[in-house]
């Protein structure tokens, strides 16, 4: 049992949209479902979210709780995908320069850099792309911790 003012109300919806940025899918879905009972029942009442039903809930404000989900999660998903991207780039950079300490006279020196820039061409041409193609038309800066350079 909860009993929750208007005022209690909005300090704790804007803490919890705080949290959601970095919460976990589970612990979104059970914040934004205290959040909708919350919500029919702004005044000063004793709420039990255990006993509410889903139809109780106003379904505009389910619809706005379910689209920013979506969001988040497309949000999650897309930082996930170039995490991965960034991890596969710094690998095959490493490699590179792992090829490129084994040099050891100038006949390997010549083939050796040959299959090391071969292979940084490949990791331009497929990982950064595919990169640069997950970016396209989103803010950059929500996702600069996500991928590093690793070629450097």
């Amino acid at each position: 049992m909860y009993k929750i003012s208007r005022r209690n109300y909005y300090v704790c919806l804007l803490f919890t949209v705080g949290l959601l940025v970095g919460a976990k899918r589970e612990l979104l879905k059970t914040l934004i479902k205290f959040d909708l009972i919350c919500i029919t029942n702004m005044d000063t009442t004793t709420v039990d979210p255990l006993n509410q039903t889903e139809e109780a809930f106003d379904p505009e404000i389910q619809a706005f709780f379910h689209d920013c989900s979506k969001k988040l999660d497309t949000h999650h998903d897309r930082y996930e995908r170039l995490v991965k991207l960034s991890r596969d780039i710094t690998i095959e950079s490493k490699r590179v320069i792992f090829l490129l300490h084994r040099v050891q006279d100038e006949a390997s020196k010549v083939k050796l850099t040959a299959e090391a820039e071969a292979k940084l061409q490949f990791v331009v041409n497929s990982f950064w792309n595919r990169l640069a193609k997950e970016l396209v038309g989103q803010d950059p800066h929500h996702y600069l911790r996500a991928y590093s350079p690793g070629i450097l």
